[in-house]
């Protein structure tokens, strides 16, 4: 079972990471043509990283409590529904 679970595991990781790869490099550009100034670029890109900080460590005490396979398809499926809109 567990030998079956990482080859999905993995290419789930590999698309979040994609995505958010795609998105790095463009949007700098995007938020300049939109009237952002430098500062504002850096706080979108530390704002990400600051919300994923806080709530990486709440997430995973939700996961230990309710089991990973529930907690990782809710959030797969929360993720596809985000980026499609």
């Amino acid at each position: 079972m567990i030998k079956k679970v990482f080859p999905v595991l993995g290419l789930s990781i590999f698309a979040s990471m994609l995505g958010v790869g795609i998105v790095a490099p463009l949007l700098p550009l995007y938020a300049e043509k939109m009237g952002a100034t430098g500062i504002w670029i850096g706080m979108i890109f530390a704002g990400f990283s600051v919300s994923r900080a806080i709530v990486m460590p709440i997430a995973g005490k939700f996961s230990d409590r309710k089991g990973r396979k529930a907690f990782l398809s809710v959030g797969m499926l929360a993720y596809a529904v985000i980026s499609l809109g």
